[in-house]
């Protein structure tokens, strides 16, 4: 496990995002100083989550047992607000949100809150609606948002037409670190199938640089990270209205 600080603060009470890959890293701290710079952060990887479920074909009772314990680790630790930016293990959130951990706007204040980065995403192309491709370089992953998308839209009771695209060869691109090679052929195969679809989801974190580039598209083309990040800040911002109201 690597953990990164930025802006440490005694007690912390920031935003803590675990990542599966550390390639995230940079671009979750990038994001959170162009947006929200006087929030502290930490950033954990647990790249041992991703392999796992990838080797167990998806997220198991025992891999999500182990994701929520990394997650609740990062609440004890101070964290108002903890992330999941994996979508491949962010199916714990949505089970912990089932289980009751998760009850909306019935928590007690001063309760961490646990967020999946792909949920606001998920929300946005069910209300485009119509026919949605979702587009991931992990078959797990590929797996897990449609189903988030399906079940949101179920909640919302939009009809939708869900479609997955796999993108072959990219994922092993980017493990290497080669993001010009990953980013084009994710964009490449985007184009080549977009066709007459609603709207595009670019299903995880890693995909959201190819997102400017397919800008060009007749739909809108979603990705995860500054949305799930937008819906973080505003979730601590709720926290900590609600901390100084139980302080005064």
């Amino acid at each position: 496990m690597a953990t990164t600080p930025q802006t440490p603060r005694d007690g912390f009470g920031g935003i803590a995002f675990l990542h599966t890959a550390p390639g995230h890293v940079a671009t979750f701290g990038v994001l959170m100083t162009d947006m929200a710079p006087n929030i502290p952060v930490r950033q954990t990887v647990k790249a041992d989550l991703l392999e796992a479920a990838r080797q167990a074909g998806g997220l198991t009772p025992e891999i999500a047992a182990l994701a929520r314990e990394a997650l609740e680790d990062l609440a004890a630790n101070g964290a108002r607000v903890v992330v999941c930016t994996c979508s491949t293990v962010g199916g714990c959130v949505s089970m912990m949100q089932e289980a009751g951990m998760e009850e909306g706007g019935m928590q007690e204040a001063g309760t961490p809150r646990f967020l999946r980065i792909d949920a606001p995403m998920a929300q946005a192309a069910v209300r485009i609606g119509g026919r949605i491709l979702v587009v991931a370089t992990v078959e797990e992953s590929l797996a897990s948002a449609r189903g988030l998308i399906e079940r949101t839209a179920e909640t919302e009771g939009r009809p939708v037409d869900v479609r997955g695209l796999l993108v072959p060869g990219a994922w092993p691109l980017f493990a290497a670190g080669d993001r010009t090679g990953y980013r084009r052929t994710v964009v490449a195969t985007v184009r080549a199938a977009a066709g007459d679809v609603d709207a595009v989801v670019l299903a995880q974190a890693s995909m959201a640089t190819a997102a400017d580039e397919l800008s060009d598209l007749s739909m809108p083309v979603l990705c995860s990270p500054r949305a799930g990040v937008t819906k973080a800040i505003a979730t601590w911002r709720a926290t900590a209205r609600d901390s100084a109201e139980i302080q005064g």
